[in-house]
């Protein structure tokens, strides 16, 4: 399945999400305390970063993304690619 809504800013389902890319791309480190980095095998369209409220806090065509705005606490990533998303990844910040 995937991402049921979006389009409020509000990510509110993640059930049963899998992709055929997930082992093809990472989130470093993790945790993180001011960076986060993104690798994967093929392009990265965007990133999006969701709070566990499942507010998204930013949307980031950028492999890296500074964490700097962010307070200590378990965020969420969505990585897209060109056939939708590539890979879901619950990381955390400490400040």
């Amino acid at each position: 399945m995937a991402i049921a809504d979006r389009s409020d800013g509000y990510l509110t389902s993640l059930d049963q999400l899998e992709t055929n890319y997930s082992s093809e791309v990472s989130i470093f480190p993790n945790p993180a305390k001011n960076l986060i980095s993104i690798s994967a095998k093929m392009k990265i369209d965007f990133v999006e970063i969701y709070n566990m409220k499942g507010q998204l806090l930013l949307k980031s065509t950028s492999t890296e993304i500074g964490l700097e705005d962010f307070n200590s606490g378990n965020y969420i990533a969505v990585i897209f690619g060109r056939n939708g998303i590539l890979k879901v990844e619950k990381f955390v910040v400490i400040k």
